[in-house]
């Protein structure tokens, strides 16, 4: 199992830490009043449409989820409050987060190496809420309080503490990035040196590693709880909470499967390997990740021309 990450409370986090934080875009002001709203028993969806309409990226994407999950029905769905309704708070919470991860993902006025990486994080970010959602559906019982759709949220923004380091301090991240040795060239077997991935010289330059800058941005953005712990410890899923193991071991292997597809993002890792008793603890076994590996290649392959 990999290290602990190195966990400090919101007060003491190393100041150099803090400074990344600070460094940062805010989240747009409509999602975080969509979360404001769904976590408050007085909230209608009267008062979810009057915040959504001041964002028209995620009215697109409200009426697309809607749209797709009431496909058959004689006449599309345009308003926006019968839209809430039909799919519900969480989900549209959800998709308040999904729409802010992508704008923090994807930046219009960043180019050069900061572009090239923000999207190589993105790629790995979509196809690690994929592998989640997958194994999620994998799952002999639906968990008992997280969706598919929410295990897909948590893989999406499982590595923001790595965007939050580019953002911050890009030079110094590049530079920790470029002496990751690779994961082909590290030695197998007993008694061979265990590879230096990134998290070892974000400790060196930041004092905390990506999970735990992660976490705390998580918090300062008021995202729900559930969301905290599976970003703080998808590299050691058995250090938290007991109840919230099972979602964090979930994410580390999706993370690992993403990492290991086609072009993955594999630096923050010390191997791609998945245990059997990793897969045992969230109710899994080889077979089941083999379905998740080949759904996962088949859609991420290109469309076919015509």
């Amino acid at each position: 199992m990999n290290s602990k990450p190195q966990f400090h409370r919101a007060s003491d986090l190393p100041v150099e830490a803090e400074r990344l934080l600070d460094a940062l875009p805010t989240l747009p002001k409509v999602a975080l009043e969509v979360i404001r709203l769904v976590d408050s028993p007085f909230a209608s969806a009267a008062d979810l449409r009057r915040a959504v309409g001041e964002d028209a990226i995620l009215t697109a994407r409200i009426l697309q989820a809607v749209n797709a999950s009431t496909h058959g029905l004689s006449r599309r769905i345009a308003d926006i409050e019968r839209a809430i309704l039909i799919l519900g708070l969480n989900t549209v919470r959800n998709l308040a987060i999904i729409s802010s991860a992508e704008r923090f993902f994807q930046p219009r006025r960043e180019a050069g190496r900061f572009r090239s990486l923000a999207n190589e994080l993105w790629r790995h970010a979509t196809t690690t809420a994929s592998a989640a959602k997958l194994l999620a559906m994998e799952l002999p019982e639906p968990h008992p309080y997280l969706t598919s759709e929410e295990f897909y949220v948590m893989g999406l923004i499982h590595d923001v503490g790595i965007m939050a380091e580019l953002y911050g301090d890009r030079d110094r991240l590049i530079d920790a990035l470029e002496r990751v040795q690779p994961l082909d060239d590290i030695a197998r077997g007993e008694g061979a040196t265990p590879r230096k991935d990134l998290r070892v010289f974000e400790l060196e330059l930041f004092g905390v590693d990506h999970a735990t800058l992660g976490r705390r941005l998580c918090d300062r953005w008021q995202f729900p709880a559930f969301l905290l712990d599976g970003v703080g410890f998808h590299h050691a899923p058995l250090e938290a909470p007991e109840a919230e193991q099972i979602p964090a071991m979930l994410i580390s292997i999706a993370d690992r499967v993403a990492a290991s597809a086609p072009g993955g993002f594999a630096d923050d890792l010390p191997s791609t390997e998945i245990d059997d008793e990793e897969l045992a603890l969230i109710g899994l076994d080889e077979e089941a990740l083999d379905r998740v590996r080949y759904q996962l290649q088949a859609d991420l392959a290109p469309a076919p021309r015509r």
